[in-house]
């Protein structure tokens, strides 16, 4: 259900033809599968849910549409780019990844299954403030619309520091039990790259924060660390001599792709 990941350029054309695009800010509850096609665990629902949609002026309409489908209170966002800089998984996830498998190589093992929240580190937390306050700073810059539901995560968490944001993280109940993504082998785990933590959350998560960056003139030094490392391990090209002009850049719904070159545009877009 979340909207983020690029839908409202894959959708562009039916945009265009009148249709309405809409996404929620996150998920509406956590669960995972028990027993495939048959049941699953219900870790957590939550008590509301943000929703923007395209066109703007439809999205109350949307909101009790949805509040009546899910028996959940629904809020309206202020346009549809709050959903899309959302950085929750973009960011979340992929700091998470990188600071544990940035060293992988083939031969390395590890004995068990690691906790993605549970065993949270600081060097997570750290890498975590750092991309979102990049993400932070190039919101503030886009001069013209709306963007205050794109929440720092310091502030969704309610955590300042490092070793604040690791005891926050680490114990969410509903996080409790999300493993890290990872395959079993006769002499140990080792990451799984297919899974869709990497799938998704790299290319269609913090490649499109990574351009409203670039469309904005906002340099992301951690940001790019943490793309040059999937850009690696995924053998795509996303950086050329550290410029993020990669070939396959063109090949993923980015704003630079459907013409969105200038803070105007965004705004012209989105508004």
């Amino acid at each position: 259900m979340p909207g983020s990941g690029g839908s409202e350029f894959y959708c562009k054309e039916l945009i265009e033809r009148g249709c309405i695009l809409f996404g929620f800010q996150r998920v509406h509850g956590i669960a995972r599968i028990k027993e495939y096609g048959k049941s699953v665990y219900d870790l957590g629902k939550k008590n509301e849910l943000y929703i923007a949609a395209i066109p703007t002026d439809k999205t109350e309409e949307v909101c009790r549409l949805m509040e009546d489908l899910f028996d959940m209170k629904c809020n309206p966002m202020p346009n549809y780019l709050n959903v899309t800089l959302t950085p929750s998984n973009p960011i979340l996830h992929t700091v998470r990844l990188y600071t544990l498998f940035r060293n992988y190589k083939e031969g390395m093992y590890w004995d068990k299954l690691i906790d993605f929240y549970a065993e949270w580190t600081d060097e997570a937390s750290k890498l975590l403030i750092a991309c979102d306050k990049e993400l932070q700073t190039m919101c503030h810059r886009v001069n013209g619309l709306d963007l205050t539901s794109v929440r720092s995560l310091t502030e969704h968490y309610e955590s300042e520091t490092p070793e604040q944001m690791t005891a926050k993280i680490s114990n969410i109940i509903a996080f409790k039990s999300i493993k890290m993504p990872m395959l079993i082998t006769e002499k140990g785990y080792i990451p799984d790259f297919k899974s869709r933590y990497f799938l998704e959350d790299f290319p269609y998560g913090l490649c499109i924060i990574k351009s409203f960056c670039e469309i904005v003139g906002l340099e992301t030094p951690c940001i790019d660390k943490v793309l040059m490392w999937f850009e690696r391990i995924a053998e795509v090209e996303y950086y050329v001599n550290h410029r993020f002009i990669g070939g396959d850049l063109n090949k993923l719904p980015l704003p630079q792709n459907f013409g969105i070159i200038a803070v105007k545009n965004i705004v012209e877009y989105y508004n």
